[in-house]
């Protein structure tokens, strides 16, 4: 949060196991960015990054989920 985004994203991960790693992606599929072990609450610095639609990735040690983020 906040979604859209302009400078700074919190990702907040609530899953009762591990997470292993946070990944940004652009729309094209290139992985801009990431973030090996993160805390549960994570913040990611996206001022740098071009207004655009981007998508995260979290991995833990059962499940992968992806969200979109909107980066004005």
């Amino acid at each position: 949060y906040p979604n859209p985004v302009t400078d700074m994203v919190t990702v907040a991960y609530s899953g009762s196991d591990t997470l292993k790693s946070i990944s940004l992606y652009d729309v094209t599929g290139k992985r801009v960015a990431m973030l090996n072990a993160p805390d549960a609450q994570t913040v990611i610095d996206m001022k740098d990054y071009a207004a655009g639609v981007y998508f995260v990735q979290l991995i833990s040690n059962r499940a992968t989920t992806v969200k979109r983020l909107i980066k004005k």
